[in-house]
């Protein structure tokens, strides 16, 4: 049973683009709010940078089909919007094979317009009919064993034409976001008539590696909160599309009668650090405790949360762990339990039957998970509670994670994870510190390592070490650059070997696992390590990922981005501004032909990668000393207040 919005009158709202859709609810209302006017941030300069970058890939690829189609290719420049949409639309009823730069016509009862980057003809017979194709500048496969994605070279855009191509499947979120833009076009391509027919409804996106990635834009492959089956791309683009008409419809009826409520209320979510919003909602949020300032909040688990009455993070931080846990399982990736059903059926039981013979014996690991949190019996049961019980069909990620970041967010402070009696980090003999940094186009041009020795003689390179290069950058240089830091870091390991010491390297998340496997993988230069020994090291305990090792030990209710964390340990960055957006911006400033411009964001950069790894250090000594005085997530809510 699906559940559809019911769209009122939104003949005056405006046509919407493409991003609506995939962008957050509250920012369509604020962006026709004129109550709201001017106080909307513009892009940051990272951000401004990311969209040229972008615009420069979508621009080369234009130019690589130009060259590669000649004839067979329409580009649509022209000098105002109504000619570029003229020229579509001309171009489309001639039958070209292929558009570059188009712009739809209007779907006016639909409020839509779209200009996708590429439309592409479908052979149908003799009817003319197209599909979207969109470039992206990023990758949107990842490799995963057993998927299986359909692609097609520039040269040969047709969908007809694609090839199978095994163990990749789209990046989910890339998937969702490129889909409902995809989707837009689609439906603007129906409403005229321009469409094929068929059970699919594809769209296409070109991402980094350059080919067109296909999607079945009617598969039903999505669970939401509002449908209790699965729902397409195109489904999902039409709730959240006919969503946002409502928004600002509402927002421009609050015009002439102020006694109106606004329609949607903020919800911190992943585009919020980016949104020209973000200054007007968060203090908002902040003010009012909401539930979704927790890490790994989104839209649809503040949905559940607010379902059942759970509006901020003290509410749910007064939830039930013991019942959270008998749900969820008391450690992540463990199999939910229906227990509002078990507890339901146990009303026909006695108070001393055993559990099994209201589950059913056959159900051990349930039985298990339940006896080692006391419930045995079906007179245990009534210990739960049921305001955390009413959570059992909730969509909401790990419940017992939730309550105790709760927890610490508005009580407790930092504290040990749940059964942690003492903070453990795996020390070494030889410690590396490694961080990278890569250009916008996912290259990596600096592999920065700190080296500390902590037991037996010097090695006599202790210290920060950067492997960077400044050259302009590709596939082979890059691979270069990497063979050069393997070959240092293997050297140290031959070192501490021969002395008979513990080498240890550490990380701070996965992405320079990720960046070593992909360059490997890849094997574009000679002498790079093969795989086999890249998992000798990255599948060892030798290699550590603080990341992990903090946040199965620590809880604190904030984000755990290092900048974050390291701060706990007293640490703090020499730069004003450190992020990772902010340092592709230097980058593109150290590789400019400005003398000047390019020496001081040399220095900046280095400066920054060397406190990325001077910070994981302290955050690794700090967890093997300080971290061990914090106080337990199960002291709750006795403990007192670690920010009073």
């Amino acid at each position: 049973m699906s559940y559809m919005r019911t769209r009122g009158d939104v003949s005056a709202v405006p046509l919407q683009g493409a991003y609506v859709a995939r962008r957050c609810p509250v920012r369509a209302q604020n962006d026709h709010d004129p109550s709201l006017v001017g106080m909307n941030l513009g892009p940051s300069e990272a951000e401004r940078a990311r969209m040229e970058a972008g615009n420069a890939f979508e621009a080369s690829v234009l130019e690589a089909l130009v060259d590669a189609l000649g004839d067979d290719l329409v580009m649509t420049a022209a000098s105002s919007p109504a000619e570029v949409r003229r020229v579509t639309l001309e171009a489309m009823r001639s039958g070209a094979h292929l558009i570059a730069g188009a712009w739809l016509p209007e779907d006016i009862s639909g409020r839509r317009t779209g200009r996708p980057d590429i439309l592409v003809r479908v052979a149908q017979g003799t009817d003319v009919r197209y599909v979207p194709v969109d470039v992206k500048d990023h990758r949107f496969t990842v490799e995963e064993p057993g998927q299986r994605s359909m692609t097609s070279p520039l040269d040969h855009p047709e969908p007809q034409h694609a090839e199978s191509l095994m163990d990749r499947g789209a990046h989910r979120d890339h998937l969702l976001r490129d889909g409902l833009q995809l989707a837009h076009y689609w439906r603007i391509l129906e409403h005229h008539g321009f469409t094929p027919s068929g059970p699919m409804a594809l769209g296409g996106i070109v991402d980094r590696d350059r080919q067109i990635w296909w999607v079945d834009l009617a598969a039903k492959r999505w669970q939401v909160w509002w449908s209790t089956e699965q729902v397409s791309l195109l489904d999902r683009y039409d709730h959240e599309f006919a969503f946002r008409l409502d928004i600002i419809a509402h927002t421009l009826a609050r015009l002439d009668d102020a006694t109106l409520a606004r329609k949607v209320d903020p919800v911190r979510i992943g585009e919020c650090p980016a949104c020209p919003w973000r200054s007007v909602c968060l203090p908002e949020l902040e003010a009012i405790d909401h539930v979704s300032l927790l890490p790994h909040s989104n839209w649809s688990r503040f949905v559940e949360h607010r379902r059942r009455g759970v509006l901020t993070r003290h509410d749910l931080a007064g939830k039930d762990w013991r019942t959270a846990a008998a749900i969820f399982g008391p450690q992540r990736g463990m199999t939910r339990i229906d227990l509002a059903s078990i507890v339901e059926g146990a009303a026909e039981h006695s108070a001393g039957d055993e559990l099994a013979t209201v589950i059913g014996p056959r159900r051990s690991a349930a039985l298990r998970r339940l006896a080692d949190l006391g419930l045995t019996t079906v007179g245990d049961l009534a210990s739960l509670d049921a305001a955390t019980l009413a959570y059992s069909d909730a969509h909401v990620g790990w419940l017992p994670g939730f309550i105790d970041s709760a927890r610490a967010a508005t009580s407790l402070g930092p504290c040990r994870a749940r059964g942690i009696t003492e903070p453990e980090v795996p020390r070494g003999d030889i410690e590396i510190d490694v961080d990278m940094e890569n250009t916008q186009a996912g290259l990596v041009y600096l592999w920065g390592m700190l080296v500390t020795v902590r037991a037996g003689a010097p090695l006599g390179v202790e210290g920060y070490h950067p492997v960077v290069t400044w050259a302009p950058l590709d596939p082979a240089g890059e691979a270069d650059l990497f063979r050069e830091f393997w070959s240092i870091l293997g050297g140290l390991r031959e070192a501490a070997d021969r002395s008979g010491r513990r080498l240890r390297a550490y990380c701070y998340s996965g992405a320079e696992r990720t960046q070593i496997r992909r360059i490997t993988a890849d094997q574009v230069s000679a002498g790079l390590p093969n795989p086999a020994d890249v998992d000798e090291l990255l599948g060892s305990d030798d290699w550590v990922d603080l990341h992990r090792t903090f946040n199965t030990q620590i809880v604190t209710g904030l984000p755990a981005g290092l900048k974050n964390t390291a701060s706990l340990a007293g640490f703090s960055w020499r730069d004003s501004d450190p992020s990772g957006d902010s340092s592709m911006l230097w980058y593109e400033h150290a590789t400019s032909t400005d003398p000047d411009d390019a020496h001081i964001n040399r220095i900046r950069l280095l400066a920054y990668n060397q406190d990325d790894v001077l910070a994981t250090r302290r955050l690794r000594e700090w967890l093997d000393r300080d971290a061990k005085a914090l106080p337990p997530i199960e002291a709750w809510p006795e403990y007192p207040s670690s920010a009073s």
